[in-house]
């Protein structure tokens, strides 16, 4: 794989050894994180093909690392296979945490959560500024702190405002003064679910009919 600072990627590549056609349905990754492409559908009989794989690393943190990607496939029943994409994150980078925001709203309070940026390296990032183009999202930039080791932690945080019933999806996007990383988007998901009813204090009594 071509590993980076701001994302990884690798290319797959696959040779149709059937006598029949092979159709691709869908790649499905292991994490939301992963950015699949595969720009053909259909091959032949002996025909070769590939598919790219890219990953935001800025999301992750150090270490080794393990994903997969299932192919669906037709050729003609359906079929799948697993393929496995392993690669070694740096010690000095950039990672946000959480990889995504999601709130689980019940009534009309706001919710609130703290977003974590975290550079390991020797000339950390500034974040200049936040953005949501979602009406219900509210983000500010908090402290910035430094450990003993140098590493650098910068908190974002984010509001969202009591929205209508299903779910609702934005970006949070952190913009910065390294051109390693311009922007860093954070995906932010919003299940509003209906009041929960039925439910009793814990000293109250059950109704009895007359």
């Amino acid at each position: 794989p071509d590993t980076r600072l701001s994302h990884a990627s690798a290319r797959f590549s696959f040779t149709n050894h059937g006598d029949r056609p092979v159709r691709i349905t869908s790649l499905l990754p292991s994490c939301g994180c992963l950015k699949p492409r595969l720009d053909k559908k259909d091959y032949a009989p002996g025909e070769e093909g590939e598919f790219t794989l890219r990953v935001a690393t800025a999301g992750e943190r150090p270490g080794p690392r393990e994903y997969t990607i299932t192919v669906h496939y037709l050729d003609p029943e359906p079929q799948s296979a697993t393929l496995i994409f392993r690669m070694e994150l740096p010690e000095r980078q950039v990672y946000v945490s959480p990889r995504a925001l999601l709130f689980y709203q019940f009534g009309s309070e706001p919710t609130a959560q703290t977003l974590r940026v975290t550079d390991n390296r020797a000339k950390p990032l500034t974040i200049t500024g936040v953005e949501c183009k979602a009406g219900y999202v509210t983000a500010r930039l908090g402290e910035t702190q430094r450990d003993a080791t140098g590493v650098q932690t910068t908190a974002v945080h984010v509001a969202v405002s009591a929205v209508e019933l299903g779910s609702h999806q934005a970006v949070v996007k952190l913009f910065t003064n390294d051109p390693k990383f311009p922007v860093l988007s954070v995906p932010l998901q919003v299940h509003r679910q209906p009041p929960l009813s039925g439910l009793r204090g814990a000293n109250a009594k059950p109704s009895t009919a007359n």
